[in-house]
């Protein structure tokens, strides 16, 4: 068994001062606050509290500890024809790797490795915190802003198109010093304000975590990291204008140059689609956020066996004394809302709960008990086979919402199986404010209706914004009538859009043609005629398809709609 520690010169005070002499003084070090643990490893921050003598004052330490390298990480480096290293030694090198190509990272203070036969069995690292205000993901949030459609305006959005432009500067000269990062995402990606009025970029960008960082210049890696780093941010409201900004910082391209630098986009970004054509498309206006939505990053789910909550409502439902599978199934007390469509093993319930400090919620339950053999057969061939029905309508509700569509709070929901074969399940929403369509448009578009013009011609644009949405992410509703469609309005009198009964919401592998005639067709037969003229409904097609004058390949599918909505009518006619 062989020890073998390395301590940075500016790192011994350091050492001295925590009482640390050798690899099992490390390994057993305590006092510090766990910041996170895995299986077989941990990594703890530590304050030293050293005075400014000692040449370090309050700054932060982080101390990663490997108590068993796994077997896998020997294998890797076996096969790859490396010396094995535990993970905390990958990492020094890493930063060693990083600071000769003058790329921002942590500073390595001392890292150490016992090894048996040359085989590490254990490791650590000791690193100083980075010098960032706050991450990339934090950074992008506060850009993008809660409000409507996350779109910022006057000096966030300045801040924010300058960001998108040295990110992309930073990430290229990475991938231009032939370095590939596995865990390129926005958590792992700190940022620092620049200081002095002479400056051309206003952030400097640090690394952590760079323990799986390694050298290559294949452009399929780099494009993985590009697609890694892009899907941690998206679900914050970047458009593709962000992306194209990012785009010309990582190519370190002028726009003046438009041929050229569009040729290059094309080439390097084509794993985004047509960027350059999109990003002018994303100018228009976006889906406005209601004022009491939280947005997707924000949502913390906590699960109970196989029960998931939302950590918002666990007071209220405990209050309510929904503290367990059971007492969800056992609940017998609010509004039963049955149709004569819906099977009997279908509930749906409505819930005014009150907690202990009189705030009181409106929940929709959904409860599937013991469901029929077709439609177990339907859930294993055509969704999952181990997820009940609940979770189908759970996940899709927080897919759309990580979308940018206007969804209901998800509250909770659990499921019992054995084996492939549901038992019982049920999903939990909190209650959208409003009303919707169908008893709304009667009301106010109609005849005697009190919405003005300019209101109607807005809010049949923002309709139609959402419908396309939709669509261009190639969901299929599949029940897209008014009924599922809730309106509301914001404290500035904003209107919002939200969807609801998403149990049969899924993306087609064939035949898509098919699903977006169905549910424009289902759209436009539930439209009361009286209330929305042609005028209205051919508006509505222009924004959809986001052009001044339908071509005649929009019209063809528009003569599909209406072939499909006069079958709908006939379907639905009532027989003598």
């Amino acid at each position: 068994m062989a020890d073998h520690t390395y301590v940075q010169p500016a790192a011994r005070a350091l050492f001295e001062h925590l009482g640390l002499s050798d690899f099992d003084s490390v390994m057993s070090l305590s006092g510090g606050m766990t910041v996170s643990r895995h299986k077989s490893r941990n990594t703890m921050l530590i304050m030293p509290n050293m005075t400014a003598e000692h040449g370090w004052g309050d700054r932060r330490v982080y101390l990663k500890r490997d108590y068993r390298v796994p077997l896998k990480h020997v294998l890797e480096d076996l096969l790859a024809r490396r010396l094995p290293r535990a993970q905390p030694l990958r990492e020094w090198l890493a930063i060693e790797r990083c600071q000769r190509r003058g790329i921002g990272v942590m500073r390595g203070l001392a890292w150490g490795q016992r090894s048996v036969l040359g085989i590490p069995r254990q490791a650590f690292i000791l690193v100083e915190a980075v010098p960032g205000m706050e991450t990339l993901h934090e950074a992008t949030q506060r850009l993008c802003g809660p409000d409507a459609g996350g779109r910022p305006n006057g000096r966030l959005a300045a801040e924010r198109r300058q960001l998108a432009r040295e990110l992309g500067e930073f990430v290229g000269r990475f991938h231009a010093g032939k370095l590939i990062w596995p865990d390129m995402v926005g958590k792992h990606i700190y940022l620092t304000p620049r200081s002095g009025e002479n400056r051309t970029n206003r952030w400097d960008f640090h690394l952590i975590d760079v323990e799986r960082l390694t050298r290559s210049r294949s452009p399929a890696k780099q494009t993985k990291d590009l697609i890694r780093l892009y899907r941690s941010l998206s679900p914050h409201g970047l458009s593709p204008t962000d992306l194209l900004r990012f785009a010309l910082g990582y190519l370190n391209v002028e726009a003046e140059d438009w041929p050229a630098a569009r040729r290059r986009i094309e080439q390097v970004f084509a794993w985004a689609g047509d960027l350059v054509r999109r990003s002018w498309a994303s100018r228009r206006p976006r889906l406005p956020r209601a004022d009491d939505a939280p947005r997707p990053e924000q949502l913390r789910f906590v699960r109970f066996g196989n029960v998931v909550v939302n950590h918002a409502f666990i007071p209220i439902l405990q209050d309510s004394g929904l503290v367990s599978f059971g007492s969800v199934f056992r609940l017998n007390v609010g509004e039963r809302l049955d149709k004569a469509n819906i099977g009997s093993w279908r509930e749906r319930w409505r819930l005014d709960l009150e907690d202990y400090q009189g705030s009181r919620r409106t929940l929709y339950l959904k409860r599937y008990q013991s469901p029929p053999l077709g439609e177990q057969l339907k859930r294993i061939f055509f969704r999952r086979a181990k997820r009940a029905s609940a979770w189908w309508e759970w996940q899709r509700i927080r897919n759309l919402a990580a979308e940018g569509i206007g969804v209901p709070t998800p509250v909770g929901y659990g499921q019992k199986m054995r084996g492939f074969v549901e038992r019982r399940s049920f999903l939990v929403t909190e209650a959208i404010p409003g009303e919707s369509l169908e008893r709304w448009v009667p009301r106010h578009l109609g005849p005697d209706g009190d919405v003005d013009w300019r209101t109607r011609r807005k809010l049949v644009g923002q309709l139609a914004l959402l419908i396309r949405l939709l669509h261009e992410k190639k969901w299929a509703h599949r029940d897209l009538y008014l009924s599922h469609i809730f309106i509301s309005h914001n404290a500035d009198g904003q209107a919002v859009f939200r969807l609801i009964d998403l149990q049969r919401l899924f993306r087609p592998r064939w035949r898509w043609r098919r699903w977006r005639i169905k549910d424009l067709a289902a759209l436009h037969y539930s439209t009361p005629a009286e209330c929305v003229p042609a005028t209205d409904r051919l508006r509505f097609l222009r924004h959809y398809f986001n052009v001044p004058r339908l071509t005649p390949a929009h019209r063809r599918l528009i003569r599909r709609v209406l072939a499909k909505t006069r079958r709908t009518a006939r379907h639905n006619r009532p027989r003598p």
